[in-house]
């Protein structure tokens, strides 16, 4: 019985540290919402990723950083959970993602940098910082 309980014990600590962590994000947003800010020529930062990339979990608490110290935008966009193929089609069309994150720069409805896979918190200010959205 003693040994039945152990193994017990330990396969659900094995399942529980395999588990998914849900990531939550204070500026998600949908391909549509993105769209349209493209097309209303604004201003702002996003990164594009997909619910299954590593890379994407590792920045998320480096954006959300970035957020809270300088009371700035960097939205997100979950592109694997976009079901609209042909916006999906469309963002990337004028977004191109070779690799996630990608995270990019768009002034006046244009993107003007992009920069794909994990940037460390001070190249992400340097990158904010360049473009102007964190002074």
């Amino acid at each position: 019985m003693r040994k039945i309980l152990l193994c017990l014990a330990l396969l659900s600590t094995m399942l529980v540290g395999c588990s998914k962590v849900e990531q939550s994000y204070s500026y998600s947003l949908s391909v549509q919402e993105v769209l349209d800010k493209i097309e209303n020529q604004e201003d702002f930062v996003v990164y594009l990723g997909t619910t299954t990339c590593t890379a994407c979990q590792n920045f998320a608490p480096i954006a959300e950083k970035m957020n809270e110290n300088y009371d700035t935008q960097i939205y997100h966009v979950e592109l694997d959970l976009e079901e609209d193929e042909t916006l999906k089609e469309e963002l990337l069309s004028i977004i191109p993602v070779e690799y996630t994150p990608s995270i990019n720069a768009i002034v006046d409805g244009v993107v003007v940098a992009n920069y794909e896979g994990v940037l460390e918190y001070i190249d992400l200010k340097e990158f904010m910082t360049k473009y102007e959205f964190i002074k």
